[in-house]
């Protein structure tokens, strides 16, 4: 793409000693005077930091968070907006919507290397300055704020006047003079004048007092220091631009493009463009070092190498003592550290350093936990344990990821690697892996004789039921923090012509559907049918325990008939609002009413089929945690998993605690029958309000929790060749005999290849 720009814009590449980049996430930036790989000098934009190879990993440090106990690090409770320079904060201490000029907020400037305040500015100074300019208002809003070397500051501010008129203004603060100067900003710039008060311009750039670039949620412009509107840029599909920053003498911006995540440079003279692959657009750019973005994530801190637009970690948050989803910011300063603003559930914002420390200062014996990523609970958990820890230090390990979908399979798979490797994990969140495969093969320690042997917790303090479902041949695996119900109910009528018994076979199902032409599944794809008889499927063909199966059957041939006349897929045409057949998704027992609202005549809760007519619901667990039985740190792994239990840390899902599930129960009951004002549910597009649960449903919810079992991940492979050799047939290019021998030939090699 070329973009045809104006001859102001040009002079971008001769005034970059001076470029800064803030916004309310607020980016570090470029200082072209100083060489990539040296230390920054105090006048920098993204700070040409430490050479890359500072940041990479080195079994001799760790990174680490940094006591801040003695020094004077700021209060970020009220803070509403910030900026950073170099190594500077400014930030917003107070609410930036203003009804006169007698605003009692104030803007604080705070160095993140001295950790010493800088600047003080009042808002009413700010307030002050526009009346003298525009008059008297009757609301103001600062959108945006950002800061130079120098310390001056420059706002965008949406004034409503007395008449209810609203313009927008450049407001300019002089950090030597004290001087406070204000401009009217080109109304062609849409985004400022909102009456809601409500923040649309997202990043705001300095030239110096000469030009000045801003971004609102869809494209970038240019404003001359007299707020005259000078050039605006298109960018590529802008409602996925969240990022704007400096590097290598350009500015650039993450979005994407046909789909793929990526950055773009925008040339000085406004002729090119360069992009660069691989480059998430969720993550922001915290500063550079050599040819290497440092880049915020959503799990920690990467290195970004622009020449070939990989990635690598440098540290996840977790591991530095900080829960992801409460990381706001974060900023590279030019001594090798970085600055955090995060959410403490105490505190509220507050700031937090991180730094590279030799491993020999932390004496405690290290554990490591693996996880496919999904569990903020976790990270809570540990950073809580590592606070109480004199002995031990626990880190997490991800084999799948919070941002991107990573298979089972491939997980599992690096997870073989490193136990093969001798980096096994002591711990695992057993979630999405395969522990049925790892027990099978000794990988699991029983935590039973753990339970059994301790003098402050028991079996006895949790739900047998609970405990059985995790236990896998013999061996409990784990004993769940919380647990989440996945079953199906069914229409009362017709759950009790298919049988009268709580569950339902295989054989139940099919003979129903062969009476009926497949009623029962009005709705539903044929994967979803597949899925929902997964288990009965299984245990039906496969013999997990021998190592056999036979798909080479009248029965299975007479279910692929079945399943012949559904779609591949559900759209607006066979969409049924009032289905026979409905999925209970539940933590709670609020969100049973979710799925038993769409029955007005009477439901069943049934639960999956199974091969001999079991009743059986799924529980999925939430977080876990299995003991591998190559950990050399046995103990302190039963220490983690003991401190999580005893923790009250949960989200409020079911709870295998007996005391807890109790508490719940009580909780219900004091308001059994009562409307939950204001709390309104939909399901299958019927809004209704909730109520506190009956004596009657929580009995029934109890039974349930009598006849579940672990959600199994040993199926998937099984499911899925299943699922791509059935397409030929379903698509009429091959009969149900080739499919079946196909499948039985591909399922029997991958059982052969797990012994």
């Amino acid at each position: 793409m070329v973009y045809k720009i104006s001859k102001g814009f040009r002079i971008w590449a001769g005034i970059f000693l001076v470029l800064i980049l803030v916004g309310c996430n607020a980016k570090d930036k470029t200082d072209d005077a100083v060489k990539r790989s040296e230390v920054a000098a105090s006048d920098k934009g993204v700070t040409a930091l430490m050479p890359y190879s500072y940041y990479q990993d080195d079994e001799n440090y760790k990174w680490s968070a940094i006591d801040t106990e003695t020094e004077e690090v700021p209060v970020l409770s009220d803070m509403t907006r910030y900026a950073v320079w170099g190594d500077n904060l400014y930030y917003a201490d107070g609410s930036l919507w203003l009804d006169s000029a007698n605003a009692s907020g104030k803007i604080v400037g705070y160095s993140l290397l001295e950790k010493n305040f800088i600047l003080e500015l009042s808002l009413s100074d700010i307030a002050e300055a526009v009346c003298n300019y525009a008059g008297d208002f009757a609301h103001l809003y600062i959108n945006a704020f950002c800061a130079d070397s120098e310390g001056n500051l420059s706002f965008i501010a949406d004034m409503e006047d007395k008449n209810s008129e609203i313009n927008s203004y450049l407001i300019r603060y002089a950090a030597g003079s004290e001087k406070i100067e204000c401009v009217r900003v080109d109304e062609k710039i849409p985004g400022c004048r909102q009456k809601t008060g409500y923040n649309t311009i997202n990043k705001l750039i300095s030239f110096g007092d000469k030009y000045y670039v801003l971004m609102n949620n869809e494209d970038i412009y240019v404003l001359n220091s007299d707020g005259s509107l000078s050039e605006k840029l298109d960018v590529e599909n802008p409602s996925q631009t969240i990022d704007m920053f400096v590097f290598d003498s350009g500015v650039w911006y993450s979005g994407t493009l046909v789909g793929e995540n990526s950055i773009f440079r925008v040339s000085p003279l406004g002729e090119s463009e360069e992009r660069k692959r691989g480059f998430a657009v969720s993550e922001n750019v915290m500063g550079q070092a050599d040819n290497y973005l440092i880049v915020k994530a959503y799990v920690g801190v990467k290195l970004y190498n622009t020449d070939t637009g990989e990635s690598t970690d440098i540290f996840n948050w977790t591991n530095v003592g900080v829960t992801d989803w409460y990381v706001d910011n974060a900023f590279a300063l030019s001594d090798g550290s970085i600055a955090v603003i995060c959410f403490d559930d105490e505190k509220g914002n507050v700031l937090k350093f991180i730094r590279k420390i030799e491993k020999s200062e932390d004496t405690r014996k290290e554990l490591t936990i693996a996880t496919m990523g999904q569990s903020n609970l976790l990270d809570r958990l540990v950073i809580k344990f590592n606070n109480s820890q004199t002995e031990y230090h626990a880190s997490v390990r991800y084999y799948g990821s919070k941002t991107e979908f990573i298979s089972n399979s491939d997980a599992q798979n690096k997870l073989y690697l490193d136990l093969v490797s001798g980096k096994a994990p002591d711990i695992i969140d057993i979630y999405r892996f395969d522990v049925e495969n790892l027990v099978k093969k000794g990988l699991i320690l029983d935590l039973g004789s753990c339970l059994d042997s301790d003098s402050e917790i028991s079996r006895d303090d949790y739900m047998e039921s609970i405990l059985k479902a995790c236990t896998i041949q013999n061996t409990l695996i784990a004993v769940p923090l919380e647990f989440t119900i996945e079953s199906y109910a069914v229409d009362k009528k017709i759950g009790m012509e298919i049988t009268d018994k709580n569950g339902w076979s295989f054989d139940d199902l099919t003979a129903y559907l062969r009476k009926n032409d497949g009623a029962l599944f009005d709705g539903y794809s044929r994967f979803g049918i597949m899925n929902f008889m997964t288990d009965s499927i299984i245990e039906r063909f496969v013999d997990m325990d021998e190592g056999k199966c036979d798909f080479q059957s009248d029965d299975f041939t007479m279910f692929l008939e079945l399943l012949k006349d559904y779609p591949e897929n559900i759209n607006d045409d066979n969409f049924e609002e009032n289905m026979v057949l409905d999925p209970v998704l539940a933590s709670n027992f609020e969100e049973f009413q979710w799925t038993t609202h769409n029955f007005p005549e009477g439901y069943i809760i049934k639960g999956y089929p199974t091969a001999d007519g079991e009743e059986r619901h799924i529980i999925q667990t939430s977080d876990a945690y299995a003991v591998m039985t190559s950990s050399k740190n046995k103990d302190g792994a039963w220490a983690f998993i003991k401190f999580c239990l005893k923790s009250d840390i949960r989200n409020g899902f079911f709870s295998p605690e007996k005391n807890v599930l109790n508490d719940m129960i009580e909780y219900e009951l004091k308001n059994e029958g009562k409307e939950q004002e204001g709390v309104n549910y939909s399901s299958t597009m019927k809004p209704f309000v909730i109520h506190y649960s009956t004596q009657e449903e929580i009995d029934e919810i109890l039974h349930v929790m009598e006849h579940v079992k672990l959600s199994s991940y040993s199926y998937g492979e099984i499911m899925q060749i299943i699922y791509e050799e059935t397409e030929s047939f379903f698509a009429g290019d091959r009969s149900a005999q080739e499919v079946e021998y196909i499948i039985q030939d591909r399922v029997q090699l991958y059982l052969d290849e797990q012994d």
